[in-house]
This record gives structure tokens, C-alpha cells and sequence, in this order.
């Protein structure tokens, strides 16, 4: 059954003419290939609901940007720079949707591309985080911020591309209340757009969410191993503290820490030996404890 909308006697945009050359003929002379039309009686109610979203996303992910930006310490950490990313990204996802106050065709692609752009680079920076989580807690790895540029090189690259390729198939429209990927080339029943919407959509994000569950389950399972350990909270700080000792000494020429008055120059990138009595030798140990703390607060 035709929507409503269609029933005036235009020729639709996404049909197909079969055996006549003339819209005036009845309309099953047509295939219908758009499957998601919009009445316009749905819009009233979806465009003001999406548009209110929209603002109420944009608000909260300003104010997330802002004091990250605002802090120097969190700027500092690649989590933090990851997650201002992400909020970049929602902010400009929540300005896409509010073009639909005054939507036209140009507007509409427009719209189309960031939404599609916003979702896969927020998606994939998500899952950049998780990495991390996962290097630092299971691997015990603290180089991970040398791999910062390639997180972001890659999430930049897949997103821009999987935004791109539907122009050259010409299949960004109206879908709903909201413009994204149309299931059909328009004027025609190829179906490449439901094909695109799987391969730059669907199938990426739900890899990515497969992903960050993997990683986050193994994160939690060393945390619980770690707690129901037979030393319980002793295993707990001796790992914390050397993590916060081996980020103090990383790659360390000279670190300096104040004891006493006095200033302690640890001149080693080795781990002091925890075994050591000697006052001079705990005062430098408890200096880089400090040291560490504070290149590497959580």
C-alpha cells in the first residue's frame, strides 16, 4: 500500500516506471523502492524530539570538551585527549541534527555525512580507550601513549572514508524524520544503499562494541583475580605501586624529589630494589613513589 503522501498523482522520486512513460498512470505501473517514507503527519512529532536531543547532546558534550580543555593535568594523558575527541565528535553529531530545523536537499546530505563521520570516529576512539584500559591493567604496559597517533590516524582515516564512499553512489537523503543513508540509488531499485549502511555501519560498530566488551570483560577478570587473591589488598598496592614506580623511572635521566629539606637525585631507570633499609635508600624510593603519582594520577 502506497503512504498517503504518494497518492496525489506526482511521479515519486524513488520509483521506477514499469510499463508506462507517463506519472499520470495508475500507480501500479510503479515499483516503490523507498522504504522508509516519512509521513508528514510523524514528523511533526520526530523533528522537535530529535531536534531537542540534539541540543541537550550538544550542551553536555560542550561542557565535557570545556574542562578537560580547561584542565592542564587531564590534557596531559592520552585517556583524557581520547575522550575530548570523543565529545568534538558528539558535539559536531548534535549540530548536524539541528539542521533539520530548516532541512533542504543540501542541507540534508550535509546532515547525512556528519552523522555517519561522528559515528564511527566516536565508536572507534571508544574502543581506542579500551585498549588502553586493557594495556595498562592486564599487559602492564605504560608505553601506550607512542601508539596515540596511530589511534588517531586510523580513527580519522575510517570514519572520512566510510563517510565519503556513499557520495559516489549517490544514496544520502531523507530517511525518516532525519537523513543518513537511503536503502535504494535514487530513481532506481539498486539496493546499494542497504548494502552500504551494513558494510560503513552496522558491521563496524557492532565489530567495535564486540571489541570493547572482549577487553573490558579480560580487564575485569584480572581485577577480580587480583582482589581474590589469597594477599587480597597487599597485591592490590604492590601493583599500583609499581606502576606508579615504573612510570616515575621511564625513561628517566633525572628526577628529582624533595625529603627533608634535602634533594635526592635518582640518576637509574631501574626499579630501586623494595629491599633496601637504608634511610637514604626508602627516602628515594618514596620520592619516586611521589614523582610517580603525580605523572600518573588515577
Amino acid at each position: 500500500m502506497l503512504p498517503s503522501n504518494l497518492s496525489n498523482g506526482t511521479c515519486p522520486t524513488n520509483a521506477t516506471l514499469l510499463n508506462s512513460s507517463s506519472c499520470q498512470e495508475p500507480w501500479s505501473q510503479y515499483v516503490v523502492c523507498a522504504d522508509l517514507y516519512a509521513h508528514p503527519a510523524d514528523n511533526v512529532y520526530l523533528v522537535p524530539i530529535e531536534i531537542v536531543c540534539g541540543f541537550v547532546s550538544l550542551v553536555f558534550s560542550s561542557f565535557v570538551a570545556f574542562f578537560i580543555l580547561l584542565s592542564k593535568q587531564q590534557r596531559s594523558q592520552m585517556i583524557y585527549r581520547l575522550i575530548l575527541c570523543i565529545s568534538f565528535s558528539n558535539v559536531i553529531n548534535s549540530i548536524s541534527t539541528l539542521l533539520s530545523i530548516n532541512l533542504t536537499e543540501d542541507m540534508c546530505k550535509a546532515q547525512a555525512f556528519l552523522f555517519q563521520l561522528t559515528s564511527i570516529a566516536s565508536a572507534m576512539w571508544t574502543m581506542d580507550i579500551a585498549i588502553c584500559v586493557f594495556l595498562l591493567v592486564v599487559k602492564n604496559n605504560f608505553e601506550f601513549e607512542k601508539y596515540e597517533g596511530w589511534f588517531h590516524g586510523l580513527s580519522l582515516f575510517f570514519s572520512v572514508a566510510s563517510a565519503t564512499v556513499p557520495f559516489f553512489f549517490d544514496v544520502y537523503g531523507q530517511v525518516g524524520a532525519w537523513c543518513w543513508i537511503r536503502p535504494y540509488r535514487r530513481g532506481t531499485c539498486d539496493e546499494i544503499g542497504n548494502v552500504l549502511r551494513f558494510v560503513l555501519f552496522y558491521i563496524p560498530i557492532w565489530l567495535f562494541i564486540c571489541v570493547i566488551i572482549a577487553l573490558y570483560v579480560r580487564v575485569a577478570r584480572k581485577i577480580k583475580r587480583t582482589l581474590l587473591s589469597p594477599r587480597g589488598q597487599k597485591d592490590v598496592d604492590a601493583e599500583l605501586e609499581k606502576m606508579y614506580t615504573a612510570k616515575a623511572v621511564q625513561g628517566c635521566q633525572a628526577v628529582y624529589s624533595g625529603f627533608g629539606g634535602s634533594a635526592y637525585l635518582v640518576d637509574t631507570c631501574t626499579v630501586p630494589d623494595p629491599a633496601w633499609q637504608d634511610d637514604t635508600d626508602m627516602q628515594r624510593v618514596n620520592g619516586v613513589r611521589r614523582v610517580g603519582r603525580q605523572l600518573f594520577p588515577f
